[in-house]
């Protein structure tokens, strides 16, 4: 079976899962229903804003707008420190992801992650009232490798 290349969104994904701090199996592309999972550590969306591959080589640019959600059961206030704690982490993390390498699941190839920058954010978003959300949105670049690589 070929390995396939893999969406900006899951690249995105895969590269968040690797920050330490962050909550790797609360990572996704759409919000859960509420869980003991998603209250004790908040949960982090992404969603591929627009993206681009370059003329001459394979290097792909995907601008990646992700969430930060949090919520508490026993409080009309939302967690707004959960929210933006998870935003901090990710904004931290954005320096260090110069060369990164993904192996990912699924057959899918692995990548190199040229970078990751914070274009606009953290900022506080407000939607639900039980919910506390921060928004970032990142600029990845990044390009598939060789199965063999």
């Amino acid at each position: 079976m070929t390995a396939r290349v893999p969406s900006g969104d899951f690249v995105g994904v895969h590269w968040l899962r690797t920050i330490p701090g962050v909550p790797a199996e609360q990572i996704n592309t759409t919000v859960p229903e509420k869980s003991p999972d998603f209250e004790e550590n908040g949960f982090i969306q992404v969603s591929l804003v627009s993206g681009s591959m370059h003329p001459n080589f394979h290097q792909f640019s995907s601008l990646l707008q992700t969430d930060t959600w949090a919520y508490q059961s026993r409080s009309k206030r939302p967690p707004w420190y959960k929210a933006a704690s998870l935003a901090s982490e990710i904004t931290m993390a954005c320096p260090s992801a110069a060369r990164s390498h993904l192996v990912l699941p699924h057959n899918y190839v692995p990548v190199r992650v040229f970078s990751v920058l914070v274009e606009v954010g953290p900022m506080r978003f407000p939607s639900d009232a039980e919910f506390a959300r921060y928004r970032l949105d990142l600029r990845m670049y990044w390009t598939p490798l060789e199965e063999d690589s």
